[in-house]
């Protein structure tokens, strides 16, 4: 035989010889994955175990993020979702409700999460009372139970106080000052924000033995941001013969007189806006028909002269016409004649001044003489 077919089956033989043994150990596929777990089961359960000796949400949450396909995954979601409602609960901020939404928005907790948030936004919506509070939780809100009121809130209703009265949107409590004025107290008792009118014409009806009183204009008091609201409304006496009301005495109150020529005249009045002498002079000659002797007996300054003198008849008598009243059928102007217009109003305005003044009667009988 050639020598090289020797050598040939030499090479033939090492060969088989060799592929004899890398079969023999060679790793079958499944023993090399079990391989690959054995690998990773240790430490998964190591951070299982970290994970119960923390006992933290956190510690949980972390678990499962990264072991996410490990069974222990499954009781690690809940376990942290427990410990972190008993957290937020414990808390009872929005702030920690709302950090437990965002951990946790597919626990059965989450709904009561979100809940408890609307819970605290009304409470603090109504301890602000606000309209921008309650809008904000209907912003917040659209859907809660609540939604319907807080809409309401933010509304403000326009009534004037004798009707916010009738309904029981509102108390008032009225009492004296004087001649010229009553002090107004309205309450709010509705959620509802109100936008009280107490027109020109208001009566006011005492409770005790002075005169009754009569606004002489229109005003008007909010409560949205508040409450209470308090108001000197001008006003004025609508009983000559009774006594000056003060802040010992107390009023109801009418939409109106019953007298139809006064309703009339207060109307005129709250667009004319009279001064408050011209304003009682005329109220008083309709509600009582006194003569001029008994005006001036009874409605004096405070130094002793007469209240009223010829340019205040003369423009409570107009006020009348233009009311619609034939002044000539009021005792205080059948026998007056109206003064020719005066070309200045100075006198007046000083004369006014004089009735608040602290003069001496020799200082003001010395005005008088120069005019006044």
């Amino acid at each position: 035989m050639p020598r090289f077919a020797g050598n040939n089956a030499r090479l033939l033989g090492l060969l088989i010889a060799c592929a004899t043994l890398s079969s023999c150990h060679k790793t079958p596929p499944q023993q090399t994955r079990r391989g690959r777990q054995a690998r990773v089961q240790p430490s998964a359960d190591a951070d299982w175990r970290a994970a119960q000796t923390a006992g933290t949400e956190d510690a949980y949450l972390e678990f499962a993020r990264k072991h996410g396909s490990d069974p222990n995954a499954k009781p690690a979601l809940p376990r942290a979702a427990e410990l972190g409602w008993q957290a937020a609960d414990t808390t009872h901020t929005r702030e920690a409700y709302e950090g437990f939404v965002s951990k946790h928005p597919n626990a059965p907790q989450a709904a009561k999460a979100t809940q408890k948030i609307a819970n605290l936004d009304w409470l603090a919506a109504v301890a602000d009372d606000s309209i921008e509070a309650y809008q904000q939780f209907l912003d917040q809100h659209p859907d809660d139970p609540r939604a319907a009121e807080a809409k309401a809130c933010t509304q403000v209703a326009d009534v004037d106080l004798y009707e916010a009265q009738r309904r029981g949107w509102a108390g008032a409590h009225v009492t004296g000052s004087g001649l010229s004025s009553v002090d107004i107290t309205v309450k709010r008792k509705t959620k509802k924000r109100l936008r009280v009118t107490i027109p020109a014409g208001t009566y006011f009806v005492c409770r005790g033995s002075a005169q009754n009183m009569i606004s002489g204009a229109s005003e008007t008091v909010e409560l949205i941001g508040t409450d209470t609201a308090s108001v000197s409304l001008d006003a004025s006496c609508a009983n000559f013969h009774r006594a000056e009301p003060d802040e010992s005495h107390s009023f109801s109150i009418r939409p109106a007189h019953a007298s139809s020529q006064l309703r009339r005249l207060m109307a005129v009045m709250d667009k004319e806006a009279p001064s408050t002498v011209v304003r009682q002079v005329a109220v008083w000659a309709v509600t009582d028909n006194p003569s001029r002797w008994e005006l001036d007996q009874v409605y004096r300054i405070s130094m002793g002269g007469p209240a009223a003198d010829d340019s205040d008849i003369d423009a409570a008598a107009e006020l009348l016409t233009k009311a619609g009243i034939n002044p000539k059928s009021k005792r205080l102007f059948s026998s007056h004649t109206p003064r020719a217009p005066r070309s200045s109003s100075r006198s007046d305005e000083a004369r006014r001044l004089l009735e608040e003044s602290a003069m001496t009667p020799k200082e003001l009988e010395r005005l008088l003489k120069e005019g006044l």
